[in-house]
Protein backbone atom coordinates (compact mmCIF):
# COMPACT_ATOMS: atom_id res chain seq x y z
CA UNK A 1 0.00 0.00 0.00
CA UNK A 2 1.83 3.77 -0.86
CA UNK A 3 0.63 6.54 1.49
CA UNK A 4 0.52 9.81 -0.06
CA UNK A 5 0.25 13.21 1.02
CA UNK A 6 -1.65 16.06 -0.50
CA UNK A 7 -0.15 19.60 0.17
CA UNK A 8 -2.61 22.25 -1.05
CA UNK A 9 -1.39 25.73 -1.01
CA UNK A 10 -4.14 28.13 -1.42
CA UNK A 11 -3.36 31.80 -2.71
CA UNK A 12 -5.07 34.93 -0.67
CA UNK A 13 -5.51 38.18 -1.08
CA UNK A 14 -5.08 39.93 2.13
CA UNK A 15 -7.60 42.57 2.27
CA UNK A 16 -6.23 46.44 3.13
CA UNK A 17 -7.95 48.26 6.20
CA UNK A 18 -9.93 51.19 5.00
CA UNK A 19 -11.08 54.16 7.81
CA UNK A 20 -13.82 56.12 7.77
CA UNK A 21 -14.29 59.37 8.19
CA UNK A 22 -16.62 60.85 11.05
CA UNK A 23 -18.44 63.92 10.24
CA UNK A 24 -18.56 66.64 13.54
CA UNK A 25 -22.42 66.40 14.49
CA UNK A 26 -24.33 70.15 14.45
CA UNK A 27 -28.51 70.75 15.32
CA UNK A 28 -30.45 70.93 12.58
CA UNK A 29 -34.13 72.15 12.85
CA UNK A 30 -37.31 70.25 12.31
CA UNK A 31 -35.75 66.61 12.72
CA UNK A 32 -37.61 63.77 14.60
CA UNK A 33 -36.60 61.14 15.83
CA UNK A 34 -37.25 57.58 15.32
CA UNK A 35 -39.85 55.02 17.48
CA UNK A 36 -38.31 53.60 20.40
CA UNK A 37 -38.67 50.63 18.80
CA UNK A 38 -36.34 51.12 16.43
CA UNK A 39 -34.29 48.20 15.21
CA UNK A 40 -30.76 47.94 16.25
CA UNK A 41 -29.63 47.99 12.74
CA UNK A 42 -30.98 51.53 12.72
CA UNK A 43 -30.26 52.28 15.84
CA UNK A 44 -26.73 51.73 15.76
CA UNK A 45 -24.23 54.44 15.63
CA UNK A 46 -20.41 55.08 15.39
CA UNK A 47 -18.37 56.22 18.29
CA UNK A 48 -18.67 59.67 19.05
CA UNK A 49 -15.70 62.39 18.52
CA UNK A 50 -13.62 63.05 21.28
CA UNK A 51 -16.03 64.50 24.02
CA UNK A 52 -18.86 61.97 23.56
CA UNK A 53 -22.24 62.67 23.29
CA UNK A 54 -22.70 64.90 26.02
CA UNK A 55 -23.75 61.82 28.98
CA UNK A 56 -19.59 60.84 29.65
CA UNK A 57 -20.13 57.36 27.74
CA UNK A 58 -17.62 58.74 24.83
CA UNK A 59 -20.25 57.45 22.92
CA UNK A 60 -22.54 58.31 20.13
CA UNK A 61 -26.37 58.25 21.58
CA UNK A 62 -28.72 56.02 19.63
CA UNK A 63 -30.35 57.25 16.68
CA UNK A 64 -33.29 58.12 18.58
CA UNK A 65 -30.94 61.18 20.06
CA UNK A 66 -28.83 61.89 16.92
CA UNK A 67 -28.89 65.34 15.42
CA UNK A 68 -28.62 65.80 11.86
CA UNK A 69 -25.15 66.95 10.69
CA UNK A 70 -26.81 69.39 7.75
CA UNK A 71 -27.36 72.61 8.28
CA UNK A 72 -31.20 73.58 8.98
CA UNK A 73 -33.52 73.73 5.59
CA UNK A 74 -33.72 77.58 4.12
CA UNK A 75 -36.19 80.20 5.28
CA UNK A 76 -37.96 79.63 1.88
CA UNK A 77 -38.06 75.84 1.87
CA UNK A 78 -39.29 75.98 5.39
CA UNK A 79 -42.03 79.01 4.07
CA UNK A 80 -42.93 76.78 1.10
CA UNK A 81 -43.53 74.07 3.60
CA UNK A 82 -45.85 76.24 6.37
CA UNK A 83 -48.10 77.52 3.28
CA UNK A 84 -48.36 73.75 1.82
CA UNK A 85 -47.19 74.36 -2.06
CA UNK A 86 -46.70 71.26 -2.36
CA UNK A 87 -43.82 72.06 -4.81
CA UNK A 88 -40.59 70.85 -2.44
CA UNK A 89 -38.11 73.16 -2.62
CA UNK A 90 -35.60 74.73 -5.25
CA UNK A 91 -32.06 73.22 -5.42
CA UNK A 92 -28.84 74.49 -7.05
CA UNK A 93 -28.51 71.62 -9.43
CA UNK A 94 -30.81 70.79 -12.34
CA UNK A 95 -31.99 67.37 -10.84
CA UNK A 96 -33.86 68.96 -7.95
CA UNK A 97 -35.90 71.06 -10.48
CA UNK A 98 -39.51 70.23 -11.70
CA UNK A 99 -40.47 70.93 -15.56
CA UNK A 100 -43.90 69.80 -16.27
CA UNK A 101 -44.53 68.22 -20.07
CA UNK A 102 -46.46 70.93 -21.79
CA UNK A 103 -47.84 67.36 -23.73
CA UNK A 104 -47.83 64.96 -21.17
CA UNK A 105 -47.18 61.04 -22.45
CA UNK A 106 -49.14 58.11 -21.16
CA UNK A 107 -46.86 55.68 -19.59
CA UNK A 108 -47.60 52.17 -19.45
CA UNK A 109 -45.60 49.25 -18.78
CA UNK A 110 -43.18 47.44 -21.76
CA UNK A 111 -45.11 44.50 -23.16
CA UNK A 112 -42.10 43.05 -24.29
CA UNK A 113 -40.24 43.60 -20.62
CA UNK A 114 -38.41 40.40 -20.37
CA UNK A 115 -38.60 40.64 -16.58
CA UNK A 116 -40.85 39.11 -13.97
CA UNK A 117 -40.99 39.17 -10.00
CA UNK A 118 -42.51 36.99 -7.55
CA UNK A 119 -44.80 38.11 -4.78
CA UNK A 120 -42.40 37.46 -2.00
CA UNK A 121 -39.66 39.52 -3.71
CA UNK A 122 -42.33 42.37 -4.86
CA UNK A 123 -43.15 42.22 -1.08
CA UNK A 124 -39.13 42.42 -0.03
CA UNK A 125 -38.72 45.45 -2.58
CA UNK A 126 -41.46 47.21 -1.57
CA UNK A 127 -40.18 46.72 1.79
CA UNK A 128 -36.89 48.31 0.96
CA UNK A 129 -38.08 51.20 -0.67
CA UNK A 130 -40.12 52.20 2.43
CA UNK A 131 -36.59 51.65 4.59
CA UNK A 132 -34.32 52.82 2.65
CA UNK A 133 -35.71 54.86 0.00
CA UNK A 134 -34.24 55.27 -3.74
CA UNK A 135 -30.97 52.87 -3.80
CA UNK A 136 -30.40 53.11 -7.40
CA UNK A 137 -27.68 55.80 -8.45
CA UNK A 138 -25.37 57.39 -6.38
CA UNK A 139 -25.70 57.04 -2.37
CA UNK A 140 -22.99 58.68 -0.50
CA UNK A 141 -23.49 59.17 3.42
CA UNK A 142 -22.11 62.61 5.18
CA UNK A 143 -21.46 60.62 8.35
CA UNK A 144 -18.95 58.14 7.40
CA UNK A 145 -17.80 59.45 4.09
CA UNK A 146 -18.52 56.02 2.34
CA UNK A 147 -20.30 55.54 -1.11
CA UNK A 148 -23.03 53.26 -0.08
CA UNK A 149 -24.50 52.17 -3.32
CA UNK A 150 -22.82 52.70 -6.66
CA UNK A 151 -19.37 51.51 -5.97
CA UNK A 152 -18.96 50.05 -9.39
CA UNK A 153 -20.45 53.00 -11.12
CA UNK A 154 -18.59 55.05 -9.88
CA UNK A 155 -15.46 53.02 -10.57
CA UNK A 156 -16.78 52.96 -14.18
CA UNK A 157 -17.10 56.52 -14.20
CA UNK A 158 -13.23 57.82 -13.09
CA UNK A 159 -13.70 57.03 -9.62
CA UNK A 160 -15.33 60.67 -9.77
CA UNK A 161 -15.02 62.64 -6.65
CA UNK A 162 -18.39 62.90 -5.22
CA UNK A 163 -18.00 64.59 -2.16
CA UNK A 164 -17.54 68.00 -4.47
CA UNK A 165 -20.92 67.40 -6.43
CA UNK A 166 -23.06 70.65 -6.53
CA UNK A 167 -25.72 69.55 -3.97
CA UNK A 168 -29.36 71.40 -3.75
CA UNK A 169 -31.04 72.41 -0.23
CA UNK A 170 -31.25 69.74 2.13
CA UNK A 171 -35.53 68.17 2.74
CA UNK A 172 -36.70 65.60 4.94
CA UNK A 173 -37.74 62.15 4.44
CA UNK A 174 -39.97 59.43 6.10
CA UNK A 175 -37.29 56.20 6.14
CA UNK A 176 -36.61 53.19 8.97
CA UNK A 177 -38.63 49.71 9.19
CA UNK A 178 -42.12 50.00 10.24
CA UNK A 179 -41.15 49.87 14.10
CA UNK A 180 -38.46 52.43 13.68
CA UNK A 181 -39.47 55.16 11.58
CA UNK A 182 -37.54 58.57 11.31
CA UNK A 183 -37.14 61.48 9.54
CA UNK A 184 -33.84 62.07 8.15
CA UNK A 185 -32.42 65.02 6.19
CA UNK A 186 -30.89 64.59 2.47
CA UNK A 187 -30.04 66.47 -0.43
CA UNK A 188 -29.69 65.47 -3.71
CA UNK A 189 -27.07 66.58 -6.66
CA UNK A 190 -25.90 64.73 -10.09
CA UNK A 191 -22.89 64.46 -12.25
CA UNK A 192 -22.61 64.76 -16.15
CA UNK A 193 -21.28 60.92 -17.20
CA UNK A 194 -20.13 60.80 -20.88
CA UNK A 195 -22.09 62.30 -24.01
CA UNK A 196 -23.97 64.76 -20.99
CA UNK A 197 -25.60 61.70 -19.80
CA UNK A 198 -27.04 62.78 -16.01
CA UNK A 199 -26.61 60.66 -12.80
CA UNK A 200 -28.21 61.33 -9.48
CA UNK A 201 -26.28 61.35 -6.63
CA UNK A 202 -28.35 60.86 -3.20
CA UNK A 203 -26.56 62.43 -0.22
CA UNK A 204 -28.24 60.91 3.29
CA UNK A 205 -27.06 61.28 6.63
CA UNK A 206 -27.18 57.71 8.53
CA UNK A 207 -25.65 55.81 11.33
CA UNK A 208 -23.12 52.94 10.20
CA UNK A 209 -25.36 50.18 10.93
CA UNK A 210 -28.37 51.46 8.57
CA UNK A 211 -25.74 51.86 5.96
CA UNK A 212 -24.40 49.12 5.77
CA UNK A 213 -28.10 47.23 5.52
CA UNK A 214 -28.68 49.83 2.78
CA UNK A 215 -26.14 48.24 0.91
CA UNK A 216 -27.05 44.78 1.25
CA UNK A 217 -30.40 45.24 0.35
CA UNK A 218 -29.06 47.41 -2.95
CA UNK A 219 -27.54 44.16 -3.82
CA UNK A 220 -30.01 41.47 -2.55
CA UNK A 221 -31.15 39.68 -5.19
CA UNK A 222 -34.20 37.91 -3.32
CA UNK A 223 -35.57 40.76 -3.74
CA UNK A 224 -34.91 41.39 -7.70
CA UNK A 225 -36.81 40.20 -10.80
CA UNK A 226 -35.71 37.33 -13.04
CA UNK A 227 -35.73 36.98 -17.00
CA UNK A 228 -38.62 35.10 -18.56
CA UNK A 229 -38.16 32.54 -20.91
CA UNK A 230 -38.97 35.56 -23.56
CA UNK A 231 -35.83 37.21 -22.75
CA UNK A 232 -33.36 34.77 -24.88
CA UNK A 233 -35.71 35.39 -28.42
CA UNK A 234 -35.17 39.33 -27.65
CA UNK A 235 -31.32 38.91 -27.22
CA UNK A 236 -31.02 36.88 -29.98
CA UNK A 237 -33.05 39.51 -31.97
CA UNK A 238 -30.81 42.42 -30.70
CA UNK A 239 -27.53 40.11 -31.56
CA UNK A 240 -28.45 39.82 -35.20
CA UNK A 241 -29.55 43.62 -35.79
CA UNK A 242 -27.28 45.24 -33.72
CA UNK A 243 -24.00 43.21 -32.66
CA UNK A 244 -21.60 45.72 -31.84
CA UNK A 245 -24.13 46.95 -29.26
CA UNK A 246 -24.54 43.80 -27.86
CA UNK A 247 -20.94 42.83 -27.75
CA UNK A 248 -20.16 46.26 -25.97
CA UNK A 249 -22.40 45.93 -23.10
CA UNK A 250 -21.60 41.82 -22.99
CA UNK A 251 -25.19 40.77 -23.53
CA UNK A 252 -23.79 38.26 -25.52
CA UNK A 253 -22.98 37.03 -22.22
CA UNK A 254 -26.17 37.10 -20.98
CA UNK A 255 -27.62 35.11 -23.51
CA UNK A 256 -25.22 32.56 -22.98
CA UNK A 257 -25.66 32.44 -19.53
CA UNK A 258 -29.74 32.43 -20.12
CA UNK A 259 -29.17 29.09 -22.80
CA UNK A 260 -26.83 26.94 -20.81
CA UNK A 261 -30.09 27.58 -17.88
CA UNK A 262 -32.75 26.55 -20.46
CA UNK A 263 -30.65 23.47 -21.71
CA UNK A 264 -29.72 22.65 -17.35
CA UNK A 265 -32.73 22.36 -15.74
CA UNK A 266 -33.32 20.50 -13.62
CA UNK A 267 -29.84 19.35 -13.46
CA UNK A 268 -27.73 19.83 -10.60
CA UNK A 269 -25.12 22.26 -10.90
CA UNK A 270 -21.34 21.41 -9.61
CA UNK A 271 -20.01 23.83 -7.34
CA UNK A 272 -17.27 26.18 -8.28
CA UNK A 273 -14.19 24.90 -7.24
CA UNK A 274 -11.72 27.61 -5.80
CA UNK A 275 -8.18 27.40 -7.31
CA UNK A 276 -5.21 25.99 -5.65
CA UNK A 277 -2.20 24.64 -6.59
CA UNK A 278 -1.31 20.83 -5.02
CA UNK A 279 1.88 18.92 -4.56
CA UNK A 280 1.13 14.83 -3.82
CA UNK A 281 4.38 13.29 -1.97
CA UNK A 282 4.63 9.91 -1.73
CA UNK A 283 6.30 8.01 1.87
CA UNK A 284 6.84 4.42 2.72
CA UNK A 285 5.18 4.44 5.96
CA UNK A 286 2.63 5.88 8.16
CA UNK A 287 5.11 7.04 10.49
CA UNK A 288 6.49 9.05 8.04
CA UNK A 289 3.46 10.67 6.39
CA UNK A 290 2.24 11.48 10.32
CA UNK A 291 5.64 13.16 10.59
CA UNK A 292 5.55 15.18 7.27
CA UNK A 293 1.97 15.99 7.49
CA UNK A 294 2.26 17.96 10.99
CA UNK A 295 6.34 19.60 9.76
CA UNK A 296 3.74 21.32 6.58
CA UNK A 297 1.13 22.04 8.56
CA UNK A 298 3.10 24.09 10.95
CA UNK A 299 5.01 26.07 8.06
CA UNK A 300 1.92 27.16 7.13
CA UNK A 301 0.36 24.60 4.64
CA UNK A 302 -3.06 23.38 4.23
CA UNK A 303 -2.38 19.78 4.46
CA UNK A 304 -5.03 16.36 4.41
CA UNK A 305 -4.24 12.87 4.62
CA UNK A 306 -4.59 10.43 1.94
CA UNK A 307 -4.38 6.39 1.79
CA UNK A 308 -4.41 5.62 -1.77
Amino acid sequence: MTRSLEVCVMGRAKSGERDSRGSKVKRSGGGKSPGKGAKASVAGGRKAAKGGGGDGSGQTPPLAKQQHSFEPPSAEYQTRKAAGSGKGHKGRCASTKSVVDPEPVAITAADYNPRMISADALAGLRASMATFGDLSGFVVNRRTGNVVCGHQRREALGAIDLGAVAYGEPFEVELGPEDGRFTAIERSGEVIGPGGSRFRVRMVDWPEGFEKAANLAANNPAIQGEFTEQAAALLEELQASNPELTDDVMLDELLNDLRKTAGGAGEVKAKAVPECWQVAVEVSSEDEQRRLFERLKGEGYQCRLLTM
